[in-house]
């Protein structure tokens, strides 16, 4: 039983379901989750607030997370406290997320103020360190994978950096290649993203 939260129009759900998951996609938005179900027939959907979710505790066996955190500051430890609630013992939470002590910070900071047009106020990267010392002791802290070189910024962030989608078939396998050629090289300090997987 995997929560899905954020989900948007479901970005890992198919990977999860490739895996035998039994997917629940959670939204605060009327267009996300119609977008997931049409996307995810087969999956159950809920549009709530990932603060008040309304779930039963520990009904799943795994949260995933793609991207969503950094848009919840100020009450990020509201919702980390709302999906450690509907955690099963001994579950998962795998997240991906924009981090907090990259080489990358000042010019995100720069670009998320100024570029009202794409993000939020309240947007800024997660703080990784800080997230361990609140949950020390209810969760082991088992993956920090630090990524994200030339396809995180040409192809997921294309949207961001204004690249015509068309393009993208173009360059992507390029970009994907090389990524995979950089990931290896990348710490807390070089990688804009990190990902992470606590049980």
């Amino acid at each position: 039983e995997v929560l899905e939260a954020m989900c948007g129009s479901g970005p890992t759900t198919a990977w999860l379901l490739e895996r035998g998951a039994c997917v629940t996609g959670l939204d605060v938005s009327d267009v996300a989750v119609a977008s997931f179900e049409s996307r995810w027939p087969q999956c159950n959907s809920i549009r709530a607030s990932i603060f008040e979710s309304g779930l039963p505790a520990e009904s799943f066996d795994m949260v995933v997370v793609q991207a969503g955190l950094h848009h919840l500051h100020p009450r990020l430890d509201d919702a980390l406290e709302e999906m450690y609630r509907v955690l099963k013992p001994g579950g998962f939470f795998c997240f991906s997320e924009p981090q907090r002590g990259s080489m990358y910070d000042g010019a995100r900071n720069l670009w998320y103020r100024f570029d009202r047009s794409i993000f939020a106020e309240n947007e800024e990267s997660v703080d990784i360190e800080a997230m361990k010392r609140r949950f020390d002791g209810r969760y082991d802290f088992e993956v920090e994978h630090y990524l994200g070189n030339v396809a995180y910024f040409l192809v997921a962030q294309s949207m961001v950096l204004r690249i015509p989608v068309w393009a993208k078939k173009y360059y992507a396998p390029v970009a994907f290649f090389l990524e995979s050629l950089f990931n290896p090289l990348m710490g807390r300090r070089t990688a804009p993203l990190v990902a992470c997987r606590w049980r």
